[in-house]
């Protein structure tokens, strides 16, 4: 069963849900995206993104499907991005991630097998956006590049305007794979998930080069698939 096959049916059951206004929340929170400035495809393909989220969590815990869970996340994605903060450019948003990683660091080698289940969910999450958005690889890097750089102005009590850098679909993507790491792992220190991020961002750009736009997406596909 390809990739494309199972996005497609992860639309369709968005779709359905869009007709027949259940649960009501999608239907909601579908019309609030586009309120607030999303493309329709773009808003499709961000509600895609949720149906997929939750099946895995249906199968990984073998569980119902749980409403009040799916309500929690279309409350997520019907929030509006937030304009705020100082403007940035791409340029300076490179400089910052340069001085995370300077100051926060990145794991080592003989580190590594102490944060795998924490370094293998951001895999999973990019993998899973991939799926969806068909990221290449430099947007991959940009997404990171953003989370980093946000992770590290909320460690340093500021906060950065990205939208002069991407769009907002991005913006959200970057904030979602932090919503979805701390979902996961909530004790973890701002410093520790932002050493995962510099080690993901060393792997995929380490991948690009070696296999091209679809080398990190590749590599991890053995792991995860």
């Amino acid at each position: 069963m390809s990739k494309q096959f199972i996005c497609e049916q992860y639309e369709n059951v968005v779709r359905n849900q869009l007709d027949m206004k259940d649960p009501q929340s999608t239907y909601d929170t579908y019309h609030q995206l586009l309120e607030n400035g999303f493309e329709e495809e773009q808003a499709i393909q961000l509600l895609t993104y949720a149906v997929g989220v939750q099946i895995g969590s249906i199968l990984a815990d073998q569980q119902p499907f749980d409403e009040t869970h799916w309500n929690e996340m279309m409350g997520l994605l019907s929030k509006e991005i937030p304009k705020k903060g100082e403007r940035i450019s791409d340029y300076q948003l490179t400089k910052k991630r340069i001085r995370a990683k300077k100051e926060v660091g990145i794991f080592q080698d003989d580190q590594i097998d102490e944060y795998l289940d924490q370094l293998y969910v951001i895999d999973m999450v990019l993998y899973q956006f991939n799926s969806i958005f068909k990221l290449s690889g430099r947007e991959i890097l940009k997404m990171l590049e953003i989370e980093i750089v946000r992770q590290y102005a909320y460690l340093h009590q500021q906060s950065f305007n990205f939208e002069d850098c991407v769009d907002e679909i991005m913006i959200y993507l970057s904030k979602s794979l932090g919503q979805s790491f701390y979902d996961q792992y909530p004790d973890v220190e701002i410093e520790t998930y932002i050493q995962c991020l510099n080690k993901v961002y060393s792997s995929v750009e380490f991948w690009t080069k070696e296999w091209g736009n679809d080398g990190y997406i590749e590599y991890i596909e053995k792991f995860i698939v």
